[in-house]
C-alpha cells in the first residue's frame, strides 16, 4: 500500500513538472524549428554536398576531397582568404581604439544636451544598412560632382578615383566600418565607464593624479572585460565580412576586395559550383570555430 502511494506520488509530481514546462517548451518550439529548419539542416548538406560535384538535375557525383584539394590549390581562393584576413583584423584593430577613446572622451563632456546630440550624431550610421552607407560615401568620393573631388579641384588638383583604384579599396573598408560602428561601441564602453566607481577616481585625484593619469590606471583597466568581449564578438565576425565588399566591389578594386564570403558567392551563386562553394563554406565554418576557441583562451572571456 505505501509503495503504490509513493508511485502515485511520483507520477503526481512527474506530471506537474511536465504541466509547468510544457507551455515554456512550446514558447522555444518555434526558434528551434527556424534554426533547425534554416541553420542545421543546411549546414549539414552542405558539409555533404562539399564532398560532391553536385548537379541541381540528376544524382551528384561523390568525389571525395577533390573540392578542397582544388580550392588549397587556387591563387583566387588564397587571395579571397588574406583579403578577408586584412580586412576583417584591420577594422577590428581600428575599431575598438577607436571606439574606447571616442567613449572616453565623451565621458568628459560636462552638458548633458550636448553629450546627448554628439551621442546620437555617433550612432546615427550605425542605424543605416551598408547599401546606405556605401552610397553616401560613393557619392562623396565620386571623381567628377563627390565633394572631396571637387575641393580638391578647387584647389587645383586631379580627381582621386577612391572607388576604383585597388591601392584605396582596403582604407576605404576599414574606413566605412569604422565611421559606422563607432557610435554604437562607444556608447557600449560609455554605459561601462559610468559603472567605475565614482571612489576611485576621488582617491586617484586625491594622490594628485591627473585626467590622464586616471584614465590610463583607472578607466581603461576597468573597461577590460567590455574589451575582451567585444574583442571575441568582433573576432567570430571577421570572416563573415560580406556587406561593404558587396556594395564596393567592382571591376577595378576586385583583386583588393574578394574576400571569402563573397569567392563562395561567385562560385556558388554565379557559376553554380555548389560543391566547391561548399567546400570553401566548410573551411570557413572551420576557421571560425578555431578561431572562436583561441581567442576565448587567449582573452580569458567565461561565458
Amino acid at each position: 500500500m505505501e509503495l503504490e502511494t509513493a508511485r502515485i506520488r511520483k507520477r503526481a509530481r512527474a506530471f506537474a513538472i511536465i504541466k509547468k514546462t510544457v507551455p515554456l517548451y512550446l514558447l522555444v518550439l518555434p526558434a528551434l524549428v527556424y534554426f533547425l529548419v534554416l541553420t542545421y539542416i543546411p549546414t549539414v548538406y552542405g558539409f555533404v554536398v562539399s564532398f560532391q560535384k553536385y548537379r541541381l538535375v540528376g544524382k551528384s557525383d561523390w568525389i571525395g576531397l577533390a573540392n578542397y584539394r582544388e580550392a588549397f590549390m587556387t591563387p583566387g581562393f588564397w587571395n579571397a582568404f588574406s583579403n578577408t584576413l586584412i580586412l576583417g583584423f584591420g577594422s577590428l584593430l581600428v575599431g575598438i581604439p577607436v571606439s574606447v577613446g571616442t567613449a572616453v572622451l565623451l565621458n568628459e563632456v560636462v552638458l548633458p544636451p550636448f553629450k546627448k546630440t554628439i551621442q546620437s550624431a555617433l550612432y546615427l550610421p550605425s542605424l543605416f544598412g551598408w547599401v546606405v552607407i556605401a552610397g553616401l560615401w560613393m557619392y562623396m568620393l565620386a571623381p567628377d560632382y563627390g565633394l572631396v573631388n571637387l575641393i580638391r579641384a578647387r584647389m587645383g588638383k586631379e580627381p582621386i578615383l577612391f572607388l576604383i583604384r585597388p591601392q584605396y579599396a582596403k582604407p576605404l573598408v576599414w574606413f566605412l566600418g569604422v565611421w559606422r560602428g563607432m557610435g554604437a561601441g562607444a556608447i557600449i564602453y560609455l554605459a561601462s565607464i559610468s559603472q567605475i566607481s565614482p571612489e576611485l577616481y576621488e582617491s586617484a585625484l586625491m594622490d594628485g593624479a591627473g585626467k590622464l593619469r586616471q584614465t590610463l590606471s583607472i578607466t581603461l583597466p576597468c573597461l577590460v572585460p567590455t574589451i575582451q568581449t567585444l574583442t571575441l564578438l568582433g573576432i567570430t565576425g571577421v570572416f563573415n565580412i560580406f556587406d561593404p565588399v558587396f556594395v564596393l566591389i567592382n571591376s577595378g578594386n576586385y583583386e583588393a576586395l574578394d574576400v571569402l564570403m563573397y569567392y563562395i558567392k561567385t562560385q556558388g551563386v554565379d557559376r553554380f559550383r555548389m560543391g566547391y562553394a561548399s567546400a570553401v563554406s566548410v573551411f570557413v565554418f572551420a576557421l571560425i570555430f578555431i578561431t572562436t576557441l583561441l581567442t576565448k583562451q587567449t582573452v580569458r572571456y567565461r561565458v
